[in-house]
């Protein structure tokens, strides 16, 4: 499987959940994210998607997990494999295209599910997945909107001041990245 943006705060679970499931994992990074994020959570097959197109080194993957859209997007038809399916967090592809490519599209929301958080939990609590952070601030000075594009996920952190005394601002996305590696695929066959 791909997954783009693998050293986000997204990504960067992602690809955890997909090793832990056993999948083979491809994704593209650049920079500090390669060798810092990627590679350090195990990942082998990094893409840097600045000096390299990643067309040409995936190819016929199973599952493309898209965390960028756009040109990124329309790019990947290319690497699906036929019964494959590209599933994003931005924007369902076009049907039509999908079934051009006898492979499946759909786009994944997040919903509430205590029960795979705590899968999740359980899976941090074991060290199989790490928590990269970017930073933590404090509530009461919390921008907001926090400056440029980060690695890894964002906290901000409790002071005497207000509740709750943790948030994770992409913690809204973990339950689909449990789900995302299950053995029934996200889709309709």
């Amino acid at each position: 499987m791909l997954i783009h943006a693998g050293a986000g705060g997204v990504g960067h679970f992602a690809v955890q959940f997909a090793r832990n499931a056993g999948a083979v994992v491809y994704a593209t990074a650049s920079g500090d994210g390669i060798d810092y994020f990627v590679r350090a959570l195990g990942i082998e097959h990094v893409i840097d998607h600045a000096a390299q197109q990643f067309e040409e080194v995936a190819t016929d993957m199973d599952l493309v997990f898209d965390l960028v859209g756009g040109a990124t997007q329309t790019h990947s038809w290319k690497v699906v494999a036929r019964d494959g399916a590209l599933i994003s967090t931005l924007t369902e592809s076009s049907q039509t295209e999908a079934a051009s490519h006898g492979a499946h599209a759909a786009r994944y929301t997040a919903r509430p599910d205590g029960g795979q958080l705590a899968e999740i939990a359980a899976l941090i609590d074991s060290g199989k997945v790490v928590v990269k952070l970017a930073g933590t601030y404090p509530l009461t000075g919390c921008p907001k909107r926090l400056p440029g594009r980060r690695r890894g996920t964002c906290a901000a952190k409790h002071d005497a001041s207000c509740w709750p005394p943790f948030l994770a601002i992409s913690c809204h996305f973990l339950p689909f990245l449990a789900v995302f590696c299950r053995a029934s695929p996200p889709f309709a066959a």
